[in-house]
């Protein structure tokens, strides 16, 4: 008799226990494009559990609890209360204070900043086109703590990336790029200190309009997630991708930007050509009479007033002109994510017969194959071909000539060649103007960078 009491007692409870407890389900999405939230937080009291990758959720809780709470990174906390109902589906509201925290550490993984455990900044589309430059490098220029961007000539050259100053004396000290999660070298830009021209970093091959958001990743730590290679820092680059029930558009922008000479040094305009106090028409430097308007032979062997010419270096020099299209076409199903788009850059320098044109092609395609399944295919192909004057410590350089010039000659209005192209010039030294004419470098690249995955989730967390 007592055993059946105990097991009846047993029976009650088992009965009075489950009717304490209901089981709600539904789905997480997001407010703003219906797509679901992975991975998000439903709690209630010490009973919680996860989102799946549709959004899904399942939870058993007591009949005393009066609410669930979802939260997730990136969204607005929200609670529900559940009264009777047995199903729950819950749109959250992108929290747009937090999400700048949230940053994109390698491809496909974003983590909360505050749990990483080295300096990371990171800037979005927004922050990286408010002035369109040649050189997407040249874009950090003044925006992220640490880090000291500097050009080796000219807009479409090499720039260089220094992270938190330098760490090396013998090898390179510019960060890793990884786009899309392919590492790319960065590497040119190096100054010509002797002879030639500066060949531009490759980051000039990127379009600023393709980048969805920039991480930079601080310091050696940064190196655990690729390597030495990212011993100096890392730039991380997502590219735009079509979004998941996202409408079909098409997107076009365009920019016009005026490039010019910021300053120059500051001449003396009392003395002119020659040495000691005497006129000297060969001579290459301003150590000659002070000027009277004084009757003298010029190089060419006429009489003039000898005069300064202030402008005989600014003259040089014209604005350059930054000129950027861009379109795209983007948009996406249930299932399957596109987007393609083209631009075109063309960048004419402050001297004569420098120019830059970039071609840019880029495509994003997306398939969610199963469940658990999800493909994608991301190509990048640019073509960059310019030509620009020699730079360096050589007189070819119409910079560095430009130091020595006489103030007393009209190097503006007097003549540079001759009939049949031979230079013509005190000194026998180069004419700056006759190497911006003839002494050009030019170089093109054709790039192409890319990558196929196949993603596949083992477990729904």
């Amino acid at each position: 008799m007592r055993k059946i009491l105990l097991t009846l007692s047993g029976v009650l409870f088992l009965m009075f226990y489950g009717l304490s407890q209901k089981t709600i389900s539904g789905v997480v999405t997001d407010s703003k494009d219906g797509s679901p939230v992975v991975s998000a937080s439903v709690t209630a009291g010490k009973a919680g559990t996860r989102t799946d990758a549709d959004g899904k959720f399942s939870i058993t809780v007591g009949n005393n609890v009066k609410q669930l709470t979802f939260s997730t990174v990136g969204y607005l906390a929200q609670d529900v209360t559940i009264g009777a109902l047995s199903t729950i589906n819950v749109a959250l509201k992108a929290d747009d204070g937090n999400l700048k925290e949230v940053v994109v550490t390698a491809f496909g993984i974003k983590k909360d900043k505050k749990t990483l455990g080295y300096d990371v900044t990171q800037l979005n589309n927004q922050e990286l086109t408010q002035a369109h430059t040649t050189n997407i490098t040249n874009a950090l220029g003044g925006k992220i703590p640490g880090v000291r961007v500097s050009g080796a000539g000219g807009s479409f050259t090499g720039s260089s990336i220094i992270i938190r100053g330098y760490n090396t004396f013998t090898g390179s000290n510019q960060p890793l790029f990884v786009i899309d999660g392919i590492p790319i070298d960065n590497g040119g830009g190096g100054q010509a200190l002797q002879s030639g021209a500066p060949v531009s970093n490759r980051g000039i091959d990127i379009n600023q309009e393709d980048v969805e958001s920039m991480t930079v990743l601080k310091g050696p730590a940064a190196a655990a997630l690729y390597g030495s290679r990212a011993s100096n820092g890392a730039i991380i680059i997502t590219t735009k991708k079509g979004k998941v029930k996202g409408k079909n558009n098409i997107q076009f922008s365009s920019s016009y930007a005026l490039e010019s000479v910021n300053r120059l040094p500051d001449y003396q305009n009392e003395y002119g050509q020659g040495l000691n106090g005497t006129y000297i028409n060969t001579q290459q430097n301003s150590w000659g009479p002070r000027i009277t308007g004084q009757t003298v032979t010029n190089w060419f062997n006429k009489t003039e007033q000898l005069a300064a010419y202030r402008n005989n270096v600014s003259d040089m020099f014209r604005n350059g002109e930054n000129i950027q299209n861009n379109v795209s076409f983007s948009g996406g199903t249930d299932k399957n994510t596109f987007r393609f788009s083209y631009g075109n850059l063309i960048n004419t320098g402050i001297l004569d017969n420098n120019r830059l044109v970039r071609h840019n092609f880029s495509i994003n395609v997306s398939s969610k194959i199963t469940d658990k399944l999800t493909t994608s295919i991301s190509a990048n192909y640019v073509n960059n071909a310019s030509r620009r004057t020699q730079q360096g410590n050589q007189l070819s350089n119409p910079l560095f000539r430009s130091w020595f010039i006489p103030r007393s000659y009209d190097l503006t209005n007097l003549p540079f060649e001759d009939a049949i192209g031979n230079q013509l010039f005190y000194g026998g030294e180069d004419n700056p103007y006759w190497t911006i004419k003839h002494n050009r470098f030019k170089d093109e690249i054709n790039r192409m960078i890319g990558n196929v995955s196949l993603n596949y989730k083992f477990t729904n967390w």
